[in-house]
């Protein structure tokens, strides 16, 4: 199957075009001794107004781009951030398969900590003690090693702190002062669905990661403001199911609490 707009074949240049650009050679005017000069003059102001004509539509050109080059900037840092949301949605499937349960996230030290030997941080893990608060003695200068895993793109090369937290509070994955909950569909504890409930969710305020901080979560209270600095489009959500979706910021409110809970028994959130 073919198409007019898809035929490569070389065509003639187009006869309007053949009368404006004729490069055959003229014979030359006499107009006396001052010719030369008036030639010169016109070939200054006909390169002039090239100059000009190519220097403002080389503007308008490299503004058009812009715009452009910055979808694609967004779209390779959405992708490499999508990838560390991946690794540790998967990261806690797999602590879940190991212990029976999601990590805590009141504890002395965060999530993040009993996570590091599922995200390839093992040494790093064997240097916390997890009985210890997060910002004792032993544990505190720990916190200033950067997990690539936890950061974005989008944050400085020595930015050390991080945006991935877990919604806490009465029917999330992580309710204040009990045990986490278990992926384990056999145990039925995720009553609204994996696909439908937040694991971890990219918030707009960054903590220290060994820092047990999360996002706090009330039925009447406003939601967190989530979403990177740098990406006022949406933020980014990994499921307990493990897929990792980003959620645009025109996403109802009640779509983001039906998903911030896990037994809450609301519909399927829309996103």
């Amino acid at each position: 199957m073919s198409r007019d707009d898809d035929d490569d074949r070389p065509r003639r240049p187009r006869d309007d075009y053949d009368d404006d650009y004729d490069d055959r050679p003229r014979r030359g005017r006499s107009s006396g001794g001052g010719g030369g000069g008036a030639a010169g003059m016109s070939i200054l102001v006909i390169v002039g107004i090239v100059f000009v004509g190519l220097f403002c539509c080389g503007g308008i050109g490299i503004a058009l781009l812009l715009p452009a080059v910055s979808k694609v900037r967004e779209a390779a840092a959405r992708a490499k951030d999508t990838n560390n949301y991946r690794q540790i949605a998967f990261g806690l499937q797999t602590h879940n398969d190991a212990t029976g349960r999601l990590p805590a996230a009141d504890g002395e030290v965060s999530w993040r900590v009993h996570l590091l030997p599922y995200v390839e941080q093992g040494p790093l893990y064997g240097n916390f003690d997890v009985k210890q608060p997060w910002d004792g003695a032993r544990n505190r200068p720990h916190a200033d090693v950067q997990v690539p895993t936890y950061t974005s793109v989008q944050d400085a090369p020595e930015f050390v702190q991080t945006r991935a937290r877990v919604f806490t509070g009465p029917g999330t994955l992580f309710p204040p002062g009990e045990k986490p909950l278990s992926l384990d569909g056999g145990k039925g504890e995720v009553k609204d669905g994996t696909s439908s409930t937040f694991l971890v969710v990219e918030a707009r305020e960054a903590v220290p990661w060994p820092q047990p901080r999360e996002l706090a979560y009330t039925k009447v209270g406003p939601l967190p403001p989530l979403g990177h600095p740098q990406r006022p489009t949406g933020f980014l959500a990994a499921m307990a199911d493990g897929s990792v979706k980003f959620v645009r910021e025109s996403a109802t409110d009640a779509a983001r609490r039906a998903a911030a809970t896990a037994t809450g028994g609301e519909a399927a959130p829309d996103f």
